[in-house]
């Protein structure tokens, strides 16, 4: 695993939910969850990267308790250290959006849009 990938795990696990890459969620794992995009900017570049929430819930009460939690960890930026350098994700304007998908389950999805710079080798 490259530094990027290590400190991007270890920030979407930190919110007491599993966190899995994009298109890389086990079949037997049921939401709630949060997917990431993992991308690798070059030294001192700039990614536009979005995360996505699942929940199943009948209100969006816990997924907006959650998108709050990650936003208020983030702040105006956030630096995360890794044994070469240090990535830091910043909110994009228009931070947290709902996909319109919900089918007959209940699972609701919120979009989170991120900037990540990166100073790792």
């Amino acid at each position: 695993m490259t530094q990027t990938a290590i400190a991007l795990s270890k920030f979407w696990s930190s919110f007491n939910l599993p966190a899995y890459v994009e298109y890389h969620i086990p079949d037997d794992v049921d939401v709630p969850y949060i997917t990431y995009e993992l991308t690798e900017p070059h030294w001192q570049g700039q990614a536009a990267v979005h995360a996505r929430v699942w929940y199943r819930d009948d209100t969006y009460e816990h997924i907006n308790a959650k998108c709050d939690e990650i936003a208020a960890k983030i702040g105006d930026g956030i630096t995360i250290k890794t044994d070469s350098g240090m990535i830091a994700l910043f909110k994009d304007q228009a931070f947290t959006q709902y996909q319109p998908y919900e089918d007959e389950t209940g699972v609701k999805i919120a979009y989170l849009s991120l900037i990540l710079q990166a100073y790792t080798n």
